[in-house]
């Protein structure tokens, strides 16, 4: 049994919040940062009012300012992220030699390299948050699971400052739930062709067949099988056959007379070629016999 506890640690509104560290007052401000001023400035943060407004990192400018026009924009600068990003991770690298950092604001340790030094995950959580606050002004948000990608998904549900830790069920049933899209490699044009079929979360997705992602989606489809086998599951799920996949969709599907995919299509028409084939040799079966 698997026994190993992963930590990953998110900074909320990292961006706006290197920002309100050189200005305090901005800290009671709905603002974006942008490298630029130009209409099609994209929004590198948002502040955490302006993200309660519906602004997201991304974002064009002229976007964001026409749906408010007051925002407050704020130049960013890439050297004062990294910079502070780099401070969070001598923190942590005090508390743990086995880290990866994925980008200024994202953090994953192994707790297996600290348990003597820290045995209790979630204190340890709370005090890296503490570290945080006091030492860099800087909210975080923790998730503690059984894999890497597992606490990367149990911390994005975690509100900032609170530690989230799980036993191995609740994990389970909480993975199946989340988004198929938030899988590395799985971007809104994959999302919504996995939609189509009625694939939208990691639990409908490890329902069907590795060998049919595969079949259909040739290589994202085996990029999607490995990132699933990434996040642990250990939840009994049923093994749908190909025939199976296809006839839950259509009969989910009540509102469209078609579906859009074409090798979904290639599929049933194959199968239905196969059908035929056997009901003109079962027909005929007296004539080939007597050619035989």
């Amino acid at each position: 049994m698997n026994t190993r506890r992963f930590l990953h640690l998110r900074l909320p509104h990292f961006v706006a919040a290197v920002e309100s560290r050189l200005n305090p007052l901005l800290r009671e401000r709905a603002f974006v940062v942008c490298r630029g001023e130009h209409d099609r400035s994209q929004l590198l943060g948002v502040s955490p009012m302006a993200a309660a407004l519906g602004l997201k990192a991304g974002m064009l400018l002229a976007h964001a300012r026409r749906r408010h026009p007051e925002i407050l924009v704020v130049s960013g600068s890439e050297e004062r992220s990294l910079s502070l990003g780099n401070r969070v991770l001598e923190l942590l690298r005090e508390l743990s030699p086995d880290l990866r950092q994925q980008g200024p604001s994202s953090f994953t340790m192994d707790l297996s390299a600290c348990g003597q030094l820290h045995p209790d995950a979630r204190t340890l959580g709370r005090s890296i948050l503490e570290r945080l606050a006091s030492g860099l002004g800087l909210e975080g948000a923790i998730g503690i699971g059984a894999s890497p990608l597992a606490a990367v998904f149990i911390a994005r549900r975690a509100a900032a400052g609170e530690v989230t830790c799980l036993d191995a069920q609740e994990e389970d049933r909480l993975l199946r739930t989340f988004p198929v899209d938030w899988l590395p490699g799985v971007d809104s044009a994959f999302s919504a062709r996995l939609a189509e079929m009625g694939i939208r979360t990691l639990g409908e997705a490890r329902a069907i067949t590795p060998a049919f992602l595969e079949r259909v989606f040739g290589e994202r489809g085996r990029l999607l099988v490995r990132e699933l086998n990434r996040v642990r599951t250990d939840l009994a799920v049923e093994e749908l056959d190909d025939r199976l996949v296809i006839q839950r969709r259509l009969q989910r599907d009540t509102t469209n007379e078609v579906l859009l995919w074409s090798q979904v299509f290639e599929l049933v028409e194959e199968a239905a070629d196969r059908l035929a084939r056997q009901e003109r040799r079962a027909g005929y079966l007296f004539l080939e016999l007597e050619w035989s």
